[in-house]
């Protein structure tokens, strides 16, 4: 089956890459915003503050679209062809933890043991060349930090674990981790 293949406008790039397939580019989207929707349905009936939920909708569209995005042979492609540029997102990519960290203070030991599990797991991803070898390193930092997760840390939101895990999987398999097409 022959996917459509668009250009992807220059504003996007950092998201997409320079061309992306139809379907992968619809998927971000379409997979984001379904998640960011399932995490409400436990959010909202336990009153939190509408600007936190707003947040939070925007965080989760952000993170799991990003999972999809990063796993793409496009976005893989226009990263590794710009490696500074690589560098700095990931290192952006504290916002979230910071953000989940100040909304809901009571887990941010939980957002920091992500954050620098992650953050370690990716400098080293950077600096193995061999891309057999990142994809099975990758593979051992999401096991210790789903094991992390489910054994060191207690959650009366399991949106925060989702999101935990996700983050990891967008940043330590989805972008670090170099891919073929």
């Amino acid at each position: 089956m022959k996917i459509k293949t668009l250009t992807v406008p220059k504003f996007l790039h950092e998201l997409h890459g320079e061309r992306a397939n139809l379907l992968n580019f619809v998927l971000v989207y379409v997979v984001g915003v379904l998640t960011a929707i399932i995490s409400m349905l436990e959010l909202i009936p336990k009153n939190i503050e509408l600007w936190k939920l707003i947040v939070v909708f925007l965080l989760f569209t952000d993170i799991t679209g990003g999972v999809i995005s990063n796993m793409s042979f496009s976005t893989n492609n226009y990263y590794q062809k710009r490696p500074k540029l690589k560098m700095i997102f990931i290192f952006a990519h504290i916002i979230q933890p910071l953000l989940f960290s100040i909304m809901f203070i009571e887990y941010w030991p939980y957002m920091l043991f992500i954050y620098l599990l992650t953050m370690v797991s990716c400098f080293i991803l950077y600096n193995i060349s061999n891309k057999d070898i990142q994809r099975t390193i990758g593979s051992v930092f999401i096991i210790i930090g789903i094991v992390g997760t489910i054994y060191l840390f207690d959650f009366e939101l399991l949106s925060i674990m989702l999101i935990g895990i996700l983050y990891m999987l967008k940043l330590i398999l989805g972008f670090s981790v170099n891919k073929d097409a």
